[in-house]
């Protein structure tokens, strides 16, 4: 796929695919624990131990692993790229 193909409208979530350790899941839950008002969106991935969130943090969704060819209308049409930190 080009770059084209890949462009999305922005989404509502801060998104991470594979959540394992390498990929930084732990990190990835600890900012969600400290911004509450944004929404955590983690991709299960094909290989490694996947990290999931700690109970009780209602800002964070996990789904299924998705095939290359899915991620744009399910993983990255839900991203959006435009969050910074307070």
């Amino acid at each position: 796929m080009t770059a084209q193909e890949y462009r999305t409208r922005p989404g509502d979530s801060v998104s991470l695919v594979n959540l394992n350790a390498d990929k930084g899941g732990e990190l990835f839950w600890q900012i969600a624990a400290w911004c509450p008002d944004w929404q955590f969106r983690g991709v299960r991935g094909a290989y490694g131990q996947q990290v999931m969130p700690p109970p009780r943090l209602p800002n964070c969704e996990v789904v299924d692993s998705v095939p290359g060819h899915r991620m744009r209308e399910h993983v990255y049409a839900r991203c959006d790229f435009s969050l910074r930190c307070p």
